[in-house]
């Protein structure tokens, strides 16, 4: 009774966060539509004049480009988009929480909530602390950054909770271990792509070694939390 309560509150807010930023980025793209639309088609107004533009297709495509390139420049813009990625992981993760594990035990919740605040105090000591980031453009790089990684993250706990939980449980079936084994094969994937990527960048542009090897130790980190049958 206690767990379906918390779940309907839970989905009664995320339901309300989800309205609120499409919202917010719907407001945000009408806004940098109105404002770069009227001296954007002012210049291609004269240039269609002076003969040297006269495809719409072509104006329309550069329209959209200068609104996309005003939501990246303008702080307001970037920090709803970067609400919106939060919203969709969130969403997404809720998802695969119904899909594959179902309903979740009291302990399980309790240790995503302490997973989720001990990787938020690290994570702000580490871009503030150790980093000493200055600029909203960096923070907003790594906001973006430690995002996918908390979600991959509180998925791996959740799996190893309900791992141990499987492994204890003379009635589990095989389908129940399937699901876990196949959430943890995307968590491996997901990990490998960032590693790969991120090592890519960070090799070409010289960015920090924590954001290149992260992906990796948390991979390993990973299966070697997770209890061994046999």
């Amino acid at each position: 009774m206690a767990l379906s309560v918390v779940d309907r509150l839970f989905w009664s807010s995320a339901a309300t966060y989800a309205v609120v930023s499409v919202f917010l980025l719907s407001r945000c793209v009408y806004s940098a539509y109105e404002i770069v639309r009227d001296p954007l088609k002012g210049k291609l107004s004269e240039e269609s004049l002076a003969g040297r533009t006269g495809d719409e297709n072509d104006n329309d495509e550069e329209l959209y480009a200068t609104v996309l390139w005003y939501l990246a420049r303008d702080s307001y813009c970037i920090w709803v988009l970067v609400n919106t990625v939060c919203c969709f992981l969130l969403l997404m993760a809720k998802c695969i929480q119904i899909i594959v594990f179902g309903d979740l035990r009291i302990n399980e919740k309790q240790n995503l909530k302490d997973k989720f605040w001990h990787f938020i105090f690290y994570k702000f000591i580490f871009v503030f602390g150790v980093l000493n980031v200055r600029t909203e453009g960096e923070l907003v790089m790594w906001c973006l950054w430690f995002i996918p990684l908390l979600f991959l993250q509180l998925l791996a706990q959740l799996c190893k909770d309900r791992f141990e939980y499987l492994s204890f449980t003379p009635t589990a079936t095989l389908s129940n271990h399937k699901h876990v084994l196949l959430v943890l094969m995307c968590l491996l994937v997901s990990y490998g792509g960032l590693t790969v990527s991120c090592g890519h960048l960070g090799y070409s542009n010289g960015s920090n070694g924590n954001c290149i090897y992260e992906p990796c130790n948390y991979t390993v980190s990973l299966f070697q939390d997770l209890p061994h049958q046999t």
